[in-house]
């Protein structure tokens, strides 16, 4: 078994018991499940196996040094949601094509930092973010490769606080404003379009708002590609909920990817994941 587990009277992970944990490491500690870490990640990564896909572990989950250089060795690429988010990726030994920089807020000085790595791309989450960008890599002599964040304006069905895909929240942009914004980005030589982003919320236990997400985002790929503006992927973001009470309804991954698949598959775009409480939550 993998995980925490009694055994006989006493509590173990992984088969170790605490009590040898207790007494060479000392108290208190923070432990964690290797083996529970890696059979969730091949569950994620697996389930999309029918098509190129990247599996980005959201940092954001759990920043813990040994737990994003697990993710690393198992062969996930990463997703920082911060400039510090960032800095641990970099520690953990991801180089910077194998990072999306996410999140809105972002600094100049994390932009700065961002641009001059060369990330596989920064999520953009408005057109001010995108004018600072192209301003900086302008500045810098190199060219950014940038996605676009639409808003879906789909509910996702989870708490209003970590709802992230409705037009009253302040993430990403409407779809008429991406038709435009793509363009003009395109049109930018310190800009490489590379993608299309979105990211509906988090703990979400129905894969009904996630498809209708990626619904948007690949009808939008389709239109922009037919338009000429070439594009390399389509980032669906994570949000997939874990079970806090026992039986409670939760997607697996095998089902997400049921839900996804005939939906972006026609693309041709390669496809970007970001889980992370499922993968580090339980």
């Amino acid at each position: 078994m993998t995980g925490f587990f009694r055994r006989h009277t006493e509590w173990t992970c992984d088969g170790t018991p605490l009590s040898v944990v207790a007494h060479t490491f000392g108290t208190p500690t923070h432990i964690y499940s290797g083996a529970r870490l890696t059979e969730r990640y091949r569950a994620s990564d697996a389930a999309f196996r029918d098509v190129a896909h990247r599996v980005h572990y959201a940092i954001k989950a759990n920043a813990t040094l040994g737990i994003v250089r697990h993710m690393r060795q198992l062969g996930a690429a990463a997703d920082a949601n911060s400039g510090g988010e960032l800095e641990v990726a970099l520690r953990a030994g991801f180089l910077p094509s194998e990072i999306v920089f996410t999140g809105v807020g972002k600094t100049h000085a994390e932009l700065e930092r961002a641009v001059g790595l060369g990330l596989a791309a920064i999520n953009a989450e408005s057109l001010g973010e995108v004018d600072r960008i192209s301003a900086i890599a302008q500045a810098q002599g190199r060219q950014a490769h940038v996605a676009l964040r639409i808003n879906p304006d789909v509910d996702a069905g989870s708490h209003p606080h970590i709802s992230t895909g409705s037009r009253i929240t302040k993430f990403g942009v409407s779809l008429d404003e991406a038709r435009h914004m793509v363009k003009t980005m395109a049109s930018k030589p310190s800009l490489k379009v590379v993608g299309l982003h979105v990211h509906i919320g988090s703990q979400i236990t129905s894969a009904a708002p996630l498809a209708k997400g990626a619904a948007v985002v690949a009808d939008l790929a389709r239109e922009l590609m037919a338009h000429g503006i070439p594009l390399e992927h389509l980032d669906v973001g994570g949000g997939l909920g874990i079970e806090y009470q026992d039986h409670q309804a939760v997607v697996s991954p095998d089902d997400y990817a049921a839900a996804l698949l005939p939906i972006v598959r026609s693309t041709g775009l390669t496809l970007l994941l970001e889980p992370g409480r499922w993968l580090v939550g339980p």
